[in-house]
């Protein structure tokens, strides 16, 4: 005589053995699936890769009557950075990102991600002088003033009301111009 139950017990188990590497499967497939999906996705093609060939200098045009363009020391520059998120803020987010915040360690990762179609002209969202499409954003102007006085005030070569803006960035016009010929 059959005990009650015996055969459905050793079936019971039998379905167990069976569904604990599909959940394992699952739980894999769960985890990295997201991650190439991402990759593979027809919108994130990858861009052509930035290389580092990043620019040496970057002419800031000039606003106004008064001054030149800045001839900006890219490269100087970012030897003293910590990272591109410290003076380009466009991913998304109205603060300034850390590499890693938004790249991988992994050096190929960074290569895929790392292109310079993710990096736009200033000007784009930061308006030139009036009048300014979104009053509500900082404009050109200020922004540029903004990003370089916050560090140059960290290391103490401006102080809290700059005024010597002819003595580290801008060249007054006239002056410019005489310097020329």
């Amino acid at each position: 005589m059959r005990e009650c139950g015996s055969n459905h017990s050793r079936k019971g188990e039998k379905e167990m053995r069976n569904a604990i590497p599909l959940a394992i499967a699952f739980l894999v497939w769960a985890c990295v699936a997201p991650s190439l999906l991402a990759e593979a996705g027809p919108g994130n093609a990858p861009a052509p890769s930035f290389q580092g060939e990043m620019p040496t200098t970057v002419t800031l045009g000039g606003l106004t009557d008064r001054y030149e363009p800045v001839e900006f020391d890219h490269a100087g520059h970012v030897d003293m950075a910590s990272g591109c998120g410290d003076c380009h803020h466009q991913h998304g987010t109205d603060r300034a990102l850390g590499c890693r915040e938004c790249h991988s360690l992994d050096p190929s990762a960074f290569r895929r991600s790392v292109n310079v179609g993710t990096f736009r002209a200033c000007g784009e969202c930061h308006a030139g002088p009036s009048p300014r499409p979104d009053p509500a954003r900082t404009g050109l102007a200020a922004a540029y003033h903004r990003a370089c006085f916050g560090c140059h005030r960290e290391v103490g070569s401006v102080g809290e009301d700059p005024k010597g803006c002819t003595e580290m960035c801008h060249a007054k016009k006239e002056s410019a111009r005489a310097a020329r010929k």
